[in-house]
């Protein structure tokens, strides 16, 4: 019969055909330019875009942080002495929306060793109607070590609302040994003590008083050479 071998005839065409096809189509394959997918590039979601870099006066709880801390630069004035010295400072605070929200003053004065003896903060509102002011009296020793610093506060009609001393004690290195708070009738109210080894400061201790003078706590913290805690004890 014929059957058989017109099967093998078109078998044998059908092999031949496919055999055509895919070389045509490795051929092609061939002949195509070989370009390379970029690869897809994701976004972690919730990861932060960086924006402008700070600078360390823009101050923080505004929308746009580093336009309100330019703004706050460009008001800045200074007035200097003849010696070069900075003598006054004015400057503006800023709300979200860019207005004024208040108005700072500083003002210096300066011994003639050229250390800073007097130095006050006034804070004033967008209409120059003060808020309140603040005074930093400075003392120094004939080696130019600050020894004492008065603090004053004021209300918006001038009337005082806080007062307290700083005395310092230093040792031969210039280092502050102790620092002793006092109230203006001079009682303490606290004092810090500091230990240094080998130019570091190690240990820092911490001690709070009462009306009476009586101890109410005391506080030890001791520091590594790199400056990192590595104790705290209360007693």
């Amino acid at each position: 019969m014929n059957i058989p071998r017109l099967l093998c005839i078109a078998l044998l065409s059908f092999s031949l055909t496919n055999c055509t096809s895919s070389s045509e189509k490795n051929n092609q394959e061939k002949e195509k330019p070989q370009v390379k997918v970029p690869e897809k590039k994701t976004t972690t979601p919730g990861q932060p875009v960086q924006g402008p870099r700070m600078e360390d006066d823009a101050k923080p709880g505004f929308q746009n942080m580093y336009e309100r801390g330019n703004k706050r630069r460009e008001s800045i004035k200074d007035k200097f002495d003849d010696k070069g010295n900075l003598i006054e400072r004015s400057d503006e605070m800023y709300d979200k929306d860019g207005n004024i929200r208040k108005k700072n003053r500083y003002t210096y004065k300066y011994n003639d060793a050229g250390n800073r003896i007097e130095q006050w903060y006034y804070c004033s509102d967008p209409n120059d109607a003060p808020l309140f002011s603040q005074v930093n009296y400075l003392k120094y020793n004939n080696k130019g070590l600050q020894t004492e610093n008065i603090f004053i506060s004021y209300d918006d009609k001038g009337n005082e609302t806080r007062w307290a001393k700083n005395i310092y004690t230093h040792n031969a290195d210039g280092r502050v040994l102790e620092d002793k708070l006092l109230t203006k009738d001079g009682a303490i109210t606290s004092r810090i003590l500091y230990t240094y080894e080998n130019g570091l400061l190690v240990q820092e201790v911490f001690f709070d008083y009462d009306e009476s003078g009586k101890q109410l706590n005391k506080k030890t913290i001791r520091y590594n050479e790199k400056g990192t805690v590595i104790s705290a004890k209360d007693e």
